[in-house]
């Protein structure tokens, strides 16, 4: 952590992120073809600290994917979120 002054500060990230996606069902309960997958993505990015507001910013990109019985390639993905803390 980068502390900036004494109520701001940066915060560097990277890391690795799993995702899995159940697939869809229809009301009888069977499976919805071309639904559901996982995937793993490499993620750079940053936190920026203000007072008790935290805004974290990411890149990530797809090391590894299966979505839709191989139907759909994952692309890059950008994550902005905003949370206060208390």
């Amino acid at each position: 952590e980068q502390e900036i002054d004494s109520s701001f500060s940066v915060i560097p990230l990277v890391g690795g992120q799993f995702e899995n996606v159940d697939p869809d069902k229809y009301t009888n309960g069977n499976i919805v073809p071309g639904t559901g997958g996982d995937g793993f993505f490499m993620s750079f990015g940053g936190q920026f600290k203000l007072n008790n507001l935290l805004c974290t910013m990411q890149y990530s990109l797809p090391v590894s994917a299966t979505y839709s019985n191989g139907e759909v390639e994952a692309d890059n993905r950008v994550t902005v979120q905003l949370t206060y803390l208390f």
